[in-house]
């Protein structure tokens, strides 16, 4: 008849790693203790979940995060109505 409702993805189907990857070593995604200066600290996994692995990208100057990261995790208000 019509199309499917639409539903919202949570952060976990976003992630790249996918909804399981804390299980996951991933060598390209470090953990805490293997970030070094200068890589994106962005953590990855669920809300919920205990971040094990960060991002590792290189990260944009004096900053904590990648661009793509940055993006994902300081998102502009809306006016209210």
């Amino acid at each position: 008849m019509g199309a499917p409702p639409l539903t919202a993805l949570s952060d976990s189907q976003h992630d790249p790693l996918g909804p399981d990857a804390p299980s996951k070593a991933m060598p390209h995604h470090p953990t805490l203790f293997k970030l070094r200066s200068g890589q994106c600290r962005f953590p990855l996994g669920g809300p919920l979940e205990p971040a094990r692995f960060f991002c590792g990208k290189p990260a944009l100057v004096l900053r904590p995060y990648c661009s793509e990261c940055w993006q994902r995790a300081y998102v502009v208000a809306r006016a209210k109505r």
